[in-house]
Parts: structure tokens; C-alpha cells; sequence
């Protein structure tokens, strides 16, 4: 008995693997938009709360970055490079506008009076820095997370970075993606655990509830946060899922 070889079989197969191959890569591409975009909406929303709080949440009030008894978050290497990196950007950026400032008003032949903020810039931290106050820790970690997700962002578009067939490139960018969402956590916990008093008397309970909520919800349908992680307010979490499986029961039975 004769085998007959088809080479078009063979190149049939060929074709139907690659374009499996390309399904598989768009869809990690777009995953890692979804993750992306989310990343960014959720940074900002968390950002924004935060700043309803900047008149209580201070050197004097706020010297360590808290959430409870027993909890303090640190400094470590990434968030110090960051810090400084924004602090020096906002002092450079200072600098130019008070050389405006200075050219305009001799040009026009104006003798402004100096500012008593002329002179103020922002302090960069030391690399050896651990504790500190929660303002300047939060505010560490928004630099950090601003400038992955504009990283990432980067190498989402650069046509060279391989996300979709590299896997260290993939599992990087999903550890990145953890660590921001486990740092941006922090300052949910620190507002409800240190501040939360004063999130009722601006009237803002409701507002941080859904803010956290979505957040809170994201990052666990993704596998973005573990439950060690979110221990400090695991009982709040626990009655937000309880509560949201009632809706969608409810809604279900409609």
C-alpha cells in the first residue's frame, strides 16, 4: 500500500497554527490593554480621593504611614527613585516659571516684590530612608505608579517589546501590575483605618466606598491581589461581595 504526502496538508496545517497563534497574540494584547486603561482609570480615582484628605493627612497628623494597629508601610529603593525623580521635575519646572517670571518683569521694567515662596523647593529624600510621614509616602507611591503605567504603556505600543509571544516580558509587566495594585491598596487602608471619621464629616463616605469598591473588585476578578494583602480590610471587602451577590441574586430572580 501506498502513503500518499499532500504538501498542501502540511501547509494547511501551517496556515491554521499560525493564525491560532495570532488569535492568541491579539487576545493577550488586548487583555493587557483592558489592564492598562483600568490601571489608569483606577490610579486616578484613587489619586483624587487621597487629595480630599491633604489638610488632615499631614507631617503632624499622619508622621507614619499607618493602616491600624500594627501596620506601617516603608520606603524601599523604587519608591525613593521615584519620589525624588517627580521632586526634582516640580523643582525644575519652578525654577523656569520664576526665570519667566523674572525675564517678564524686566522686560517690562517692573520690580515685583520677591515671594516668600521664591525660594521654597521640595526636598528630595534620602536613599537610606525607611519610615515616613504617610504624605510623603503616598505621595512616593503615586510617582512609582505613574511613571510604570506610563512604561508600561510604553512597551505596549512599541512594536518591539514581544508581550504577547515573550513570556518575561508578560510575566514582568503581570508583577508590575500586581505591585501597583498592592501599593494603591495602602492608601485605601490607611483612609479607612486612619481617616475614615473624616471621610463622614466631608459628607465623601459614599464617594470612597464605590471608588474602592470598583478598585477592590478589579483587581481580584484579575488575580491582582491576594487575600494576605488585603487583610486590613478584608471584613469591609467581605461585606461589599455579600452585598453585591445579593444585588445580583435580586436582579437574577427579577
Amino acid at each position: 500500500m501506498t502513503t500518499i504526502v499532500n504538501d498542501n496538508n502540511n501547509n494547511n496545517e501551517k496556515e491554521r497554527e499560525k493564525k491560532n497563534n495570532d488569535v492568541d497574540e491579539q487576545q493577550i494584547l488586548l487583555r493587557i490593554e483592558l489592564l492598562i486603561v483600568n490601571t489608569g482609570d483606577l490610579f486616578k480615582d484613587t489619586k483624587i480621593i487621597y487629595e480630599t484628605l491633604l489638610n488632615n493627612c499631614n507631617h503632624t497628623n499622619c508622621s507614619r504611614a499607618t493602616a491600624g494597629v500594627g501596620i506601617e508601610y516603608i520606603l524601599n529603593k523604587d519608591l525613593i527613585t521615584s519620589y525624588n525623580i517627580e521632586i526634582t521635575n516640580k523643582n525644575r519646572k519652578r525654577q523656569a516659571q520664576k526665570a519667566t517670571t523674572e525675564e517678564e518683569n524686566h522686560h517690562n521694567n517692573h520690580h515685583a516684590k520677591k515671594s516668600k515662596n521664591d525660594n521654597i523647593y521640595q526636598t528630595m529624600l534620602p536613599v537610606t530612608a525607611t519610615s515616613c510621614p504617610a504624605p510623603v509616602y503616598f505621595n512616593a507611591v503615586f510617582a512609582w505608579v505613574k511613571q510604570s503605567i506610563n512604561s508600561m504603556e510604553k512597551q505596549r505600543t512599541n512594536p518591539f517589546s514581544n508581550f504577547a509571544t515573550n513570556n518575561y516580558f508578560f510575566n514582568s509587566f503581570l508583577e508590575t501590575l500586581k505591585k501597583i495594585y498592592r501599593r494603591l491598596f495602602r492608601v485605601y487602608a490607611h483612609m479607612y483605618l486612619q481617616h475614615f471619621q473624616e471621610i463622614r464629616a466631608l459628607d465623601a463616605e459614599a464617594h470612597l466606598n464605590s471608588m474602592f469598591k470598583r478598585f477592590v473588585f478589579f483587581a481580584l476578578s484579575h488575580d491582582l491581589l491576594n487575600r494576605t494583602e488585603t487583610l486590613p480590610l478584608d471584613n469591609l471587602i467581605k461585606a461589599f461581595v455579600r452585598k453585591e451577590g445579593t444585588r445580583q441574586q435580586q436582579q437574577r430572580q427579577q
